[in-house]
């Protein structure tokens, strides 16, 4: 029970935090598969660390690098194309 208040914590000043982000990366978040997008609010919206992550998370901290690394590469290519729209 205690980790499951913690979750909804960190959910609730997740979600606190990424509604001050700016619009584009609110949007660009949206589009991320759930698992990714946990990865990257929680490392670093967050703060935390990648073992803190995966026990919030309940999975390994290889999952938390991947998921992560998949994120931020689909974040990039997604805000360079915005970049050569403009």
């Amino acid at each position: 029970m205690v980790e499951g208040n913690r979750l909804a914590g960190l959910a609730s000043r997740a979600a606190a935090t990424v509604m001050q982000a700016t619009p584009a990366l609110w949007q660009a978040l949206t589009t991320l598969p759930r698992r990714q997008r946990e990865t990257v609010v929680l490392r670093y919206l967050e703060g935390l660390s990648e073992p803190e992550t995966a026990a919030v998370l309940g999975c390994s901290t290889g999952t938390v690098k991947s998921q992560t690394a998949r994120a931020l590469h689909t974040l990039e290519n997604l805000f360079q194309r915005e970049d050569l729209r403009r």
